[in-house]
């Protein structure tokens, strides 16, 4: 996704947790006023709950806990119910104490991918409940605080599960300094731990979240040196490699832009001669962990994609494939729709969908904010004089991105180090 920040908010990215006592935010409605004014997607019905929902946050503005500010704000972004309008959960670690485990929604479950030495032995554990309360219900909760669809909310949903803070503040449990937690270790037995939480930011720059995923962070943890090609921590937000057992060629975005030092001009005009000369009959094109960008810098090189390969063109897509990742998805299936197949897990957001908005940050709270302001349709091309005008002039029409192999992505797999939506295209391509 394509992220700017104001310049009026710039200071804010060197900020430092605000102290307890900070609970007076009435010089922060001003700026939510903006944001409220600014965002297009809520429908008639939305912007009135919304408005509502403001209203009442006005009136406790002046005397209301940080972390219920920040999450009633997070509240009024939700409503709209677009992935892109959003008070971005990924700051949240940077603000409110967490505890000292991180966790990721697998279609297994809720699992810890990461802890500490004196804790190794929740590693891989399956979370049952947290404060009483089934993880999957709390991960529900979350949708109240962030509206996007379900595979990119769960993607998120451990920043709001790991805060007691926040988990308090939303009155899911009694305690904000910590949580009891029930897990289900790796051999099957039932282990219940107190766990303290304290304010501890992650390493890297505050909106880091956006452009990297903690699967491919805690993939060697989990799964030591047998980590797959998609997962490859290596530091590289774009691969190119042959695939020579399927006859194939295999193409991964992470992202849609140019990524410090990575050129995305110099890589696509690198793959595509890399693919001309290799003469592939199989293109696989891994869109899994495309949190978005641009989509004008990869339009082109999906529509002369299918012109390398004569055979099946396979789009692999998960809950974080979302923005400018979702329309490279789009512009691929419709150079080729005979010969595209997507295999994985439904994408990040649906087909119609509003975005292009800045990113600011509240003055007092540092509650941050992510307006969306043009509409973006993939099923129509987007006619509409809202529409973002890179659709308008380029459109995409396409029925449908689900997946039409399911290739979820299990802990399971996670730990043995096997990549799910490959086996699955390994195997459609054996049947033929």
């Amino acid at each position: 996704m394509r992220v700017q920040i104001s310049a009026a908010a710039a200071f804010a990215l060197a900020f430092s947790a605000a102290p307890a006592g900070a609970d007076d935010f009435t010089g922060d409605i001003p700026a939510l006023r903006e944001f409220l004014d600014a965002d297009k997607s809520y429908s008639v019905e939305e912007r009135a709950r919304a408005e509502a929902a403001f209203e009442a946050l006005k009136a406790r503005a002046g005397d209301i806990p940080l972390a219920e500010f920040h999450l009633a704000v997070a509240r009024i972004a939700a409503i709209s119910m677009n992935g892109h309008t959003m008070s971005p959960p990924g700051v949240w670690p940077h603000r409110f104490n967490r505890i000292p485990l991180e966790l990721h929604a697998f279609a297994d479950g809720v699992r810890v991918i990461h802890a500490p030495d004196e804790m190794r032995e929740l590693l891989g554990a399956r979370v049952v409940s947290i404060a009483g309360r089934d993880v999957a219900e709390l991960a529900t909760a979350f949708g109240d605080y962030f509206g996007a669809r379900v595979g990119k909310r769960d993607e998120w949903a451990p920043f709001f599960l790991e805060s007691p803070a926040l988990l308090n503040a939303a009155g899911l449990t009694d305690a904000a300094d910590g949580i009891e937690a029930v897990f289900e270790l790796p051999g099957g037995e039932i282990a219940t731990r107190l766990l303290d939480a304290r304010l501890d930011p992650p390493a890297g720059g505050i909106y880091d979240f956006f452009d990297h995923s903690r699967l491919v962070a805690r993939a060697a943890e989990n799964a030591g040196g047998a980590a797959p090609l998609y997962l490859l921590n290596d530091g590289k937000a774009f691969r190119s490699a042959p695939l020579p057992e399927l006859d194939g060629w295999y193409i991964q975005l992470r992202i849609n832009k140019s990524f410090y030092e990575q050129k995305i001009d110099a890589f696509i005009k690198r793959s595509l001669k890399d693919i001309a000369r290799a003469k592939p009959k199989t293109l696989v094109v891994d869109l899994r962990l495309d949190g978005g960008g641009d989509l004008n810098t990869t339009r082109a090189f999906m529509q002369k994609l299918p012109d390398l390969a004569p055979g099946r063109i396979f789009i692999l897509t998960s809950g974080r494939t979302f923005s400018a990742g979702i329309a490279s998805a789009g512009y691929l299936k419709q150079a080729a729709p005979d010969r595209v197949i997507i295999v994985g897990e439904p994408i990040g957001d649906f087909l119609e969908f509003y975005a292009e908005g800045g990113l600011a940050e509240l003055p007092l709270s540092k509650a941050s904010l992510l307006a969306a302001t043009e509409r973006h349709n993939y099923m129509t091309g987007c006619p509409e004089p809202d529409c973002h005008r890179s659709i308008r002039e380029a459109p995409i029409r396409v029925g449908t991105l689900e997946p039409d192999i399911a290739a979820p992505l299990t802990y399971a797999d996670y730990r043995m180090g096997v990549d799910p939506a490959l086996e699955a295209v390994k195997r459609r391509l054996a049947e033929r």
